[in-house]
């Protein structure tokens, strides 16, 4: 009878009213909550509730301190608007990096798994018996107990996002728990896991620049920047396109080589891997995106009074998207060098006693373990135990 576009019905059903609707929280808007019953006209009729001139009022009666600019530009996707396009494009692009990005980290982790699987195979043959780290014999200070704190809280509220966040956008409602009642202990998780990231981010921050062992770890994990090269691997290492400089890039290749057979000789690794620096790039990088487009939507009266509705669908866009990536490359990258790869399965124990054998050590940080072993710095990044 309105002669509405079918996508205004879908663009409202992928919305978080629509979403927190579908999972049965009867406190957010519906349609008629903006466009009313027995009252619907068109926006541009001043008696409109959507007229310009009264979004404020209507968007009022639930967002608390909407101002006449709230939501200016209208609340629904709108594909021929310039800013619309550029929430398309984001879209479209987030969907080709996961593709391409995630499926990289499979083949590479593919073809190093099978390569680290006949490696050991070999050394069973040769040895005729089993390799593993011995219990016995020195360890060496991997992370300190510090470090592991700032790690198992990082761990624990990035997956407390995770399950908080898409509970909204898969559909996952608490069993035994009503849909509002739900939609609360989901929200208050989700703002509280936030709160912990932010406050393990700012603590790591001060950790870096203010403790000997921090600043080294800068050194160690980025390159000069005083060459073009190293300055555009470490954007591409920020959107998981590679390791963070050239010579990082040098011993991916080396690696290739030596898992294809091509080569004999596998890279020689120091303090951290090629692997380890662009996690941590990717996780810099991802973790600020995910904080600003984050509050962005927590606070979403004071950024719609400032800014049009799509911006905040971009935040939205981006958040949802680089929530996806970040948990697959959590998933592929991370727990297969932790958990799933020949030579730790099936965990690492480094996170929970700090410490690495000598073979570990020799077999991936052999340049580590030759600086430690020829200096008495305890705070040379690795240290005897």
């Amino acid at each position: 009878m309105h002669r509405l576009p079918a996508s205004l019905v879908t663009d409202f059903q992928g919305s978080f009213h629509g979403l927190a609707g579908a999972l049965g929280d009867r406190r957010v808007a519906n349609c008629a909550s903006c466009h009313g019953y027995h009252d619907v006209r068109p926006s541009w009729d001043p008696q409109s509730r959507i007229s310009p001139a009264n979004l404020a009022t209507t968007c009022g009666q639930c967002h608390a301190g909407a101002v006449p600019g709230f939501a200016r530009g209208g609340v629904h996707h709108l594909p021929r608007t310039a800013g619309h396009r550029a929430v398309d494009l984001a879209r479209v692009m987030y969907q080709m990096m996961i593709v391409g990005v995630i499926g990289l980290m499979v083949l590479h982790n593919g073809l190093d798994f099978i390569r680290r699987w006949r490696d050991r195979a070999k050394a069973r043959r040769t040895a005729g018996a089993t390799v593993a780290a011995t219990a016995t014999g020195p360890t060496y200070v991997r992370f300190t107990r510090n470090e592991r704190a700032q790690h198992w809280l990082l761990a624990a509220s990035f997956i407390t996002l995770v399950v908080t966040g898409f509970m909204l956008t898969m559909g996952w409602n608490i069993p035994g728990v009503s849909g509002q009642t739900g939609a609360t202990l989901r929200a208050g998780a989700h703002r509280l896991a936030a709160g912990v990231l932010i406050a393990v981010g700012i603590y790591h921050l001060g950790y870096l620049a203010a403790t000997s062992r921090g600043r080294r770890t800068i050194r160690d994990l980025v390159p000069k920047l005083n060459r073009f090269a190293n300055i555009v691997c470490c954007a591409g290492s920020c959107l998981r396109l590679g390791p963070p400089s050239a010579s990082d890039w040098r011993d991916l290749m080396q690696m290739v080589k030596y898992n294809l057979g091509l080569t004999r000789e596998r890279p020689q690794f120091g303090r951290f891997t090629y692997a380890e620096k662009m996690e941590y790039f990717a996780l810099v990088w991802g973790t600020l995106v995910m904080v600003v487009t984050g509050l962005a939507l927590w606070f979403e009266v004071p950024f719609l009074n400032r800014f049009p509705f799509w911006s905040f669908q971009l935040a939205t866009v981006v958040h949802y998207y680089e929530a996806i990536l970040a948990t697959l490359a959590i998933v592929v990258w991370h727990f297969y060098f932790t958990m799933f790869n020949p030579d730790v399965f099936p965990i690492s124990k480094v996170m929970i006693t700090g410490e690495l054998t000598r073979e570990e050590m020799e077999r991936e940080h052999p340049q580590e373990l030759c600086a430690v072993e020829c200096s008495d710095d305890s705070d040379q990044g690795a240290g005897k135990a």
